[in-house]
């Protein structure tokens, strides 16, 4: 959707002439304001510490790493959105995504704000304000999304930017060992995560994630797993239920049902190692500090 220029955003700039001087019969008219969106956060920033996801190229095209944006600009004098718009699907080459604004946009400050989804697709789902991103709706992983928002201003010196696009969740990879031939499928679920963020980056509200994947039909007994989650909210600490289960969708007897804390934070992975063992005592390690830690007291029901 396009949104027309708002009257009320005013001209914060002022030419003065000196009537002396020579004054040429035509003035060009100003540039029209401009920016290029590129991706900062093109890897995890502990991607390279760890073995279990590999780093990307970071000189590939845009399109290599968001699939689509939503970009719109609001005039901060007024608070009215001038312009909003949708680009589904990002298919050229380049590494970045040009936006230029209409020559006929009144000089001012702006808020300049784009939600995209990565490269995997996705939908970006907002709240009842239509400005706030829901990060995980109806408790669902949803899209790796990300976010960048500026203040710029527009005048006759100041007309050209590049804005760049930074991560907002993180990454929970579970890696699970030594799986038995019976057992077809995992649950797991999170809680304590934020539930949106704003367009200036602000993240508010709980959520919860449940998300089961299928583990029949792999090559050995370890599986690994991806859930791009946002990071944990109040305390920073978010909590984690993951059960194993059989053809039937029972929980195996042996496999427990474990509880434990996680954190997450933006752009980051967060590592969880969980090793089948026989009688009820899996065990459990988290990546911290480049290594792997066990950890000790869990809930084990």
């Amino acid at each position: 959707m396009k949104v027309t220029f708002s009257k009320y955003c005013l001209l914060s700039g002022m030419v003065i002439l000196n009537l002396s001087s020579c004054i040429r019969d035509e003035i060009e008219p100003c540039p029209p304001l401009s920016v290029r969106v590129e991706v900062t956060d093109k890897n995890y920033f502990n991607v390279r510490a760890v073995d279990l996801e590999k780093p990307v190229d970071e000189n590939l095209p845009l399109r290599e790493y968001v699939s689509g944006l939503r970009y719109s600009l609001k005039c901060l004098s007024t608070g009215v959105i001038i312009e909003q718009n949708e680009v589904k699907k990002i298919e050229d080459d380049r590494n970045v995504y040009d936006i230029v604004f209409d020559d006929q946009l009144p000089h001012g400050k702006y808020e300049f704000t784009v939600f995209a989804t990565g490269k995997d697709g996705g939908t970006l789902s907002f709240d009842d304000s239509g400005q706030n991103l829901k990060l995980h709706p109806s408790k669902s992983e949803g899209a790796d999304i990300f976010l960048t928002t500026d203040t710029l201003v527009y005048d006759a010196w100041n007309y050209d930017y590049t804005a760049g696009l930074e991560r907002v969740k993180g990454k929970l990879l579970i890696l699970l060992e030594n799986i038995p031939s019976d057992c077809m499928s995992s649950a797991l679920s999170v809680n304590g995560l934020y539930d949106i963020v704003t367009p200036s980056f602000l993240y508010k509200g709980i959520s919860s994630v449940d998300k089961a994947f299928p583990l029949s039909g792999q090559d050995s007994n370890s599986f690994l797993s991806g859930t791009v989650l946002s990071p944990s909210s109040g305390n920073g600490a978010s909590t984690l239920s993951l059960v194993l289960k059989d053809v039937a969708g029972d929980v195996l007897p042996e496999s427990g049902n474990l509880t434990v804390k996680v954190e997450m934070r933006r752009n980051e992975l967060t590592l969880l190692r969980y090793t089948y063992g026989t009688g009820g005592n899996p065990v459990i390690n988290l990546f911290v500090n480049d290594h792997w830690e066990e950890i000790h007291g869990m809930e084990i029901d």
